[in-house]
């Protein structure tokens, strides 16, 4: 093709890129839908509740008491897949209202749970995961409580069509969002304080809301350093609570896994929810310079009868109830079934894992 034409077929698609983007509108998606979801056959089998009571949690309480009591999985480790949909402008627009926001986006290598968690004879069975990237979970989980449509109404694509099929939530290996595997711990300092984080205004995820003592995103590169679902679970909750509290890397600690979810406001999007003892005061932590875009403040919840630990905790959460994000109250909902299934988090001999 000449020059010219080459240049005119480079414009002619960059104006309707912006034709397109003009004609195209986000909006939240009809909540009425949502009472209507059921869990497919094979969740069901495996003994996953859809839990509507707080946040929308799709978990197993057999599953979470294993995890409680160390039990492990063995993964593989896949290839990257890119989600299917959308593409091309759809997901651009998605992306430009993400940086429109003003938040810290870095498209970093990220991994992704392609199986659910499931027990056999008391014995959690290997999974898949496969490599994907940030931005990957951007247009797909980040998006599923959401419509992308024309101005007359006409919508083109569907945020709950990644893992929802009709009135069905899908089990992981069917759904076609990223799943970026989720991890968020709170942690109980020496001296009895329960740590809270503020996430900073320019978070990308629950921007100024509270947030676990540490939360984030599993890397590509924690996951090629071992072949255990929990070493890799532990050792990313671990990193994000040392940095977002400004710990050193060698501060004595010990994480429980406790319970392992799908949060429904975020497409089904897999989480891990952890309870780190740490071997340091609360005078200790503090925000670091280079995360004071993403974390704003700490707050203490301080303990001062561990008799009244499950009391004292849910109180502090009735009272913040506004500014909890959902994964701080998902957290909530799993921390409390610990403690009155007779799980405390005073018995546990610290140590580096």
């Amino acid at each position: 093709m000449p020059t010219g034409l080459r240049a005119r077929s480079a414009w002619w698609r960059l104006l309707t890129w912006v034709r397109g983007r003009g004609n195209l509108l986000s909006r939240p998606a009809d909540v009425r839908r949502e009472a209507q979801w059921v869990l497919a056959g094979e969740l069901i089998r495996d003994g996953y509740v859809l839990d509507r009571r707080g946040p929308a949690l799709l978990y197993s309480p057999t599953i979470n008491e294993a995890l409680r009591h160390g039990a492990d999985a063995r993964y593989e480790l896949l290839g990257r897949r890119r989600p299917p949909a959308p593409t091309g402008l759809p997901a651009a627009v998605i992306l430009q209202e993400h940086v429109r926001s003003g938040a810290v986006l870095v498209d970093g290598a990220k991994v992704s749970l392609t199986d659910d968690l499931r027990l056999v004879g008391g014995t959690v069975q290997p999974v898949r995961l496969r490599e994907s990237r940030y931005f990957d979970g951007l247009i797909t989980n980040d998006f599923a409580r959401r419509d992308l449509c024309r101005p007359d109404g006409e919508v083109i694509f569907r945020g709950e069509s990644v893992f929802v099929d009709g009135d069905r939530i899908l089990p992981l290996r069917e759904s076609t969002a990223s799943n970026g595997i989720g991890v968020s711990t709170l942690a109980l300092t020496r001296d009895d304080v329960l740590i809270i984080s503020r996430q900073g205004p320019r978070s990308a995820v629950w921007a100024s809301l509270l947030v676990p003592s540490g939360s984030g995103s599993a890397d590509r590169a924690d996951a090629v350093r071992t072949r255990s679902l929990r070493q890799l679970v532990v050792g990313v909750a671990e990193r994000e609570l040392l940095e977002e509290c400004g710990l050193p890397v060698d501060v004595p600690r010990h994480t429980v896994v406790l319970a392992y979810a799908r949060l429904l406001a975020r497409g089904g999007k897999p989480e891990f929810f952890c309870f780190t003892r740490l071997d340091a005061s609360y005078e200790e932590v503090h925000v670091r310079r280079r995360e004071r875009s993403l974390v704003l403040q700490h707050e203490a919840l301080r303990i001062g009868d561990r008799a009244g630990f499950r009391d004292g905790v849910a109180q502090f959460f009735d009272e913040r109830a506004p500014s909890l994000s959902t994964v701080l109250r998902a957290h909530a909902v799993f921390l409390d079934q610990a403690l009155a299934a007779g799980w405390t988090p005073f018995s546990e001999d610290l140590r580096n894992d």
